[in-house]
């Protein structure tokens, strides 16, 4: 999933200032709103999603090019162990939405092969082979509200953020 942003509308102050502190301004707003965008997108999705940010904000990444970011996400499936999965008595307890804990009788949590904790059950009666247990993607917690939030809250914000950075670059 790519969300893109271009900030329109700032050219007019390429003629009163100098090219370079102009560049250098746009540069920053662009790198400050790209990280503002990330953390209102991150915020939003844990409202509803139980889920720690740093997890999230690990399968995000933001490149900076010219006048526009992008914001990449990647689509992986997490696993449940992810979404405070507890060892219980009789399986595993998980909460993917936030209020909404579940049970899976016979399941259990175990470290794979890489060291990584994650939450097995078996595929038959036998004791192998096992099956590990994934949730939704990353890309399915950002939701269309979410994103039009983040975009509102971008479009409010990137003017005020530019007008600081070109004062900032101009009383250098």
């Amino acid at each position: 999933m790519e969300i893109k942003a271009k900030l329109d509308g700032l050219e007019k102050f390429k003629d009163l200032v100098d090219a370079s502190i102009y560049q250098k301004a746009m540069k920053r707003t662009i790198k400050d709103e790209g990280r503002r965008f990330k953390t209102t997108a991150v915020k939003q999705v844990r409202k509803t999603y139980n889920i720690k940010s740093a997890r999230l904000k690990k399968v995000m990444s933001i490149n900076v090019s010219g006048s526009s970011w992008r914001m990449k996400i990647k689509s992986r499936s997490l696993g449940l162990y992810n979404f405070s999965a507890k060892q219980t008595k009789k399986g595993v307890s998980f909460m993917v939405k936030k209020g909404n804990r579940k049970k899976l009788k016979n399941a259990f949590i175990a470290r794979d092969i890489n060291g990584n904790m994650r939450v097995f059950e078996r595929k038959t009666k036998k004791r192998l082979p096992l099956k590990s247990l994934y949730s939704l993607s990353p890309t399915q917690m950002f939701n269309k509200e979410v994103l039009e939030l983040c975009q509102k809250k971008f479009e409010a914000h990137y003017a005020q953020t530019f007008e600081k950075n070109l004062n900032f670059y101009m009383k250098k």
